[in-house]
């Protein structure tokens, strides 16, 4: 059975990269008014880096196999 959710067009993963930046905005300003400076960037920065490579290397993985 075939999910739209799951379809990995362009379009999607503009929307999912829009959404995901949106919710990383509004939890980040929450976590810097609720946690020490030293702890914002350990609980938000370290996994924000993380995650921005892995997407990186996602993205770049799937243009070489579709070249």
């Amino acid at each position: 059975m075939y999910l739209k959710v799951f379809d990995l067009t362009k379009n999607n993963n503009y929307e999912i990269k829009k959404i995901a930046v949106i919710l990383a905005v509004i939890v980040g300003i929450i976590l810097y008014f609720v946690l020490p400076v030293n702890q914002f960037f350990l609980y938000f920065g370290i996994p924000a880096i993380l995650i921005v490579n892995g997407v990186r290397i996602f993205e770049q993985r799937k243009k070489c196999s579709s070249s």
